[in-house]
């Protein structure tokens, strides 16, 4: 079985948030699982991190109200400390989960991205996880987000694939 976990998992797993998702990567680890997710995984892991900080920052530290934060956010400017912090958070994350593998999609996988895209309600995010597990030969791509499972199953129904892939939540997969 091959397994592409979601962003939402893997941050689970990182900071203990969902026993399911914690549960499911550690059984994976253990029995040595074919597991990935996307190289754009980092960069998103890289961005909860910076509104984490900001947020710490700003709303805790600075006692924002969170209108206030909310206007702010995309204007952020971070601290080269706090971009020590991105940098130290995305180390631990490959330190604690060296059994990743980091998948790229090739040519034809963003042209497979841009197809679903414009095809379906998927985010461009989503998107792009869909079409690295998709090009990749995933048999589940893991994630806790309803609407993703959702608008992704109904992408895949209508694709080649769609009785070797399914989007589901980490209660729904066993590992032989």
């Amino acid at each position: 079985m091959k397994l592409y976990f979601d962003t939402n998992i893997l941050r689970d797993y990182l900071e203990n948030r969902n026993p399911k998702s914690v549960e499911l990567v550690e059984l994976a680890r253990q029995k040595n699982a074919d597991c990935f997710t996307s190289a754009f995984t980092m960069m998103e892991l890289s961005d909860l991190q910076k509104d984490t900080l900001f947020f710490q920052k700003t709303v805790i530290g600075k006692k924002w109200d969170v209108d206030r934060f909310l206007r702010e956010r995309r204007k952020k400017i971070l601290s080269e400390e706090s971009y020590t912090e991105v940098n130290d958070y995305l180390n631990a994350t490959t330190v604690r989960l060296p059994f990743i593998k980091f998948f790229n999609l090739s040519e034809d996988g963003w042209k497979i991205a841009q197809f679903i895209s414009s095809h379906s309600n998927l985010s461009a995010t989503d998107t792009l996880h869909l079409a690295t597990a998709y090009s990749a030969g995933s048999n589940a791509l893991v994630t806790n987000d309803q609407e993703f499972i959702k608008f992704g199953n109904e992408v895949l129904q209508k694709s080649k694939r769609r009785d070797d892939i399914v989007i589901c939540t980490p209660e729904k997969v066993s590992i032989p």
